[in-house]
């Protein structure tokens, strides 16, 4: 596996914390759209810091390139998160999620037609394994998920697109940008466009948060949106981006292992054999 491949499941295994932390938070009586808020939010102010202590100059680019990246940060950073729990909220998180891993098919077709990356059988073969190993991992499989809200469904298609879109942005950006750049600017936007739809929908944010939720915020801004989101840019400077959004699919085969181990959730064997298929896909993506 090569640095690019393995930087994209450095990213998986950190994403694959949202659910710990996002459910530990919603637990608590925070809506969705208030938590991804405060997380942009958080890992922004952290950039910034960070910047001030190193000295360094992430928020530097061309004048013309604002557009692009103000576009980046309302379709790559802050539609996929609004959207995708606008679809949890109507048909659940396995729906949704499968629905939302259909993304790396979407990177495979777009990155085609953007930067000429060829669509090899290889591609394809790991694409289906991944699709399939997910839909087995979702449980939607299971008779009493048959029931099934289109609105939703289109909501959490929405949110895949735009999934896939962060990676088209990241990849493009990465031609005059580096990748802390391109995280910081691409964020900045995009918590930008998530408080504007936060103040339109729920008013202000809570800006006094207890000592736990604000601990989980601070992880949640840290490991699965700073970490992951950098370590996904950077596996880009090394692969295709239908590459490395194939291997970032280990995502969901590590959030139902943390859900088992943390929570306590049941592990069928059809999830066991989705997981196989999701390792067999990652591995069969490198040829």
């Amino acid at each position: 596996m090569n640095k690019g491949h393995l930087l994209a499941a450095l990213a998986a295994l950190q994403w694959s914390t949202i659910g710990i932390f996002g459910k530990a938070l919603i637990a608590r009586d925070l809506a969705p759209l208030t938590v991804v808020t405060l997380r942009s939010a958080l890992a922004l102010v952290t950039l910034i810091l960070w910047m001030v202590v190193t000295g360094g100059r992430w928020f530097t680019i061309r004048r013309h390139d604002l557009g692009f990246f103000a576009i980046f940060g309302l379709l790559g950073m802050a539609a996929p998160c609004f959207l995708f729990f606008a679809a949890v909220e109507r048909i659940g998180v396995a729906i949704a999620s499968v629905v939302l891993y259909c993304y790396p098919a979407i990177v495979t077709l777009l990155a085609a037609a953007v930067f000429k990356e060829r669509v090899t059988a290889w591609k394809l073969v790991a694409l289906g394994l991944v699709l399939s190993g997910v839909t087995l991992l979702s449980g939607v499989c299971h008779p009493a998920s048959s029931r099934v809200d289109l609105p939703g469904v289109g909501l959490a298609l929405l949110a895949a697109l735009f999934a896939a879109a962060f990676s088209i942005f990241s990849k493009a950006a990465l031609r005059t940008y580096a990748p802390m750049t391109v995280l910081s600017c691409s964020l900045g936007f995009g918590t930008f466009f998530l408080l504007a739809a936060h103040l339109a929908l729920l008013g202000v944010p809570p800006l006094a948060p207890s000592s736990t939720v604000f601990g989980l915020l601070v992880a949640l801004a840290w490991i699965p949106t700073l970490g992951a989101n950098l370590a996904y840019i950077r596996a880009l400077t090394y692969v295709e981006a239908s590459r490395a959004s194939i291997t970032a699919s280990l995502e969901p085969l590590v959030a139902t292992l943390l859900a088992y181990l943390v929570f306590g959730e049941l592990l069928t064997p059809l999830q066991g054999v989705g997981m196989s298929l999701v390792l067999l896909g990652v591995l069969v993506v490198q040829r």
